[in-house]
């Protein structure tokens, strides 16, 4: 059988504040990590969201280029075709 006077029972208390102080350290830290960890992704995705917003525009502006070039040969090739119709033999 175990007997504990007030001294055992005082640094028992002591061991077990210590070792929570300890642990809420180290807790607190990995939280602070956590936080930096956060606030990274956080730069990385507003620089992302630059990059596909400028992507997208390059896409719809080529895209309007496109659609102007096909729209200037469709235009040159219906000229062309009446013309062709317009000289019956």
């Amino acid at each position: 059988m175990i007997v504990m006077d007030k001294d055992t029972i005082d640094d028992l208390k002591q061991f077990i504040a210590t070792l929570l102080s300890q642990q809420t350290s180290d807790l607190r830290d990995d939280i602070d990590d956590l936080r930096t960890d956060v606030d990274g992704l956080r730069t990385d995705v507003k620089r992302l969201d630059g990059k596909i917003d400028d992507l997208s525009s390059s896409v719809a502006e080529a895209i309007d280029n496109s659609n102007e070039e096909t729209e200037k040969r469709l235009d040159n090739h219906e000229v062309r075709i009446t013309k062709l119709e317009a000289k019956p033999a």
